[in-house]
């Protein structure tokens, strides 16, 4: 039970900050701190930083014991794998329209400047829900 309620607390405490580092707040104040050549880097280690602080996460979760949480029963294991190949679908989706480079922070590296619309984005997959990408991952997860 303490191992429950320690993962479900260190997996808040990683989306809080997660949050809280993709806030416009923290942005604009990088950004103003450090400069638009800094800030230009600001994706990519955020994504890095993300993905490093989940290591931890991970490895607590490999540590726990294995036991079955629950089976989903034919016919709705078809469904749910249909599902989660629709939202594979539009995780590749919306990563093209996106722009894979400039999702992860990668186009910095390579000098391909950053052609975001600065503009709210109301095309495509962002025409049915703000942020597809983080939508699709969590309807797979789920």
């Amino acid at each position: 039970m303490i191992e429950t309620a320690l993962l479900i607390s260190s997996l808040l405490l990683w989306g809080f900050i997660h949050s809280f580092l993709a806030s416009l707040k923290v942005k604009e104040f990088i950004k103003n701190k450090f400069g638009d050549l800094i800030f230009g880097y600001y994706r990519l280690f955020y994504n890095i930083f993300a993905l490093i602080s989940f290591f931890p996460i991970i490895g607590f979760m490999a540590s726990l014991p294995d036991k079955k949480l629950y089976a989903i029963p034919l016919p709705w294991v078809v469904f749910s794998l249909i599902i989660q190949a629709l939202s594979l679908v539009g995780l590749v989706i919306g990563l093209k329209q996106t722009g894979t480079l400039e999702f992860l922070g990668f186009n910095v590296l390579i000098g391909v400047p950053d052609t975001r619309r600065r503009a709210l984005n109301k095309s495509g997959l962002y025409k049915y829900v703000r942020h597809p990408l983080y939508s699709a991952g969590l309807i797979l997860l789920w």
